[in-house]
């Protein structure tokens, strides 16, 4: 759905698990081997954009964030910020990873056992 205003900003969201990866979305910024697309936006302003990526992934908490670790050396890109804990007994994760140019926040939820975990990848531009 793309909603465009009298001004010529515009917003569009497409949500669904049989969601893809956008075109927008950088080659370089690492994705689990297995993952669903829920949702995602696009936000164009005249002060900045805004885009990003929901989906979730059945792969376990630990072994997501090696993978993603692995990943990112792999291509030579080094993060300029990378959190690992637990909040409240949930494990989360954040990245803030340089793409494109731009640098993009990648947050890591994941519920529980038996739960697909959680992460969105989010990028805001002021222009």
């Amino acid at each position: 759905m793309t909603i465009e205003g009298d001004d010529g900003e515009s917003v569009t969201v497409d949500a669904g698990v049989d969601g893809e990866i956008p075109d927008w979305f950088p080659a370089e910024l690492p994705l689990p081997s297995e993952y669903a697309v829920v949702s995602t936006v696009e936000a164009d302003e005249d002060d900045g954009t805004l885009r990003g990526v929901n989906l979730t992934t059945p792969a376990e908490f630990d072994a997501l964030v090696e993978s993603l670790d692995e990943a990112l050396a792999a291509s030579g890109i080094t993060p300029e910020l990378r959190q690992i804990g637990a909040s409240g007994g949930t494990p989360t994760g954040m990245y803030m990873i340089p793409a494109n140019s731009e640098v993009w926040n990648l947050s890591i939820v994941g519920y529980g056992e038996g739960e697909d975990i959680q992460m969105g990848y989010v990028i805001a531009t002021e222009e």
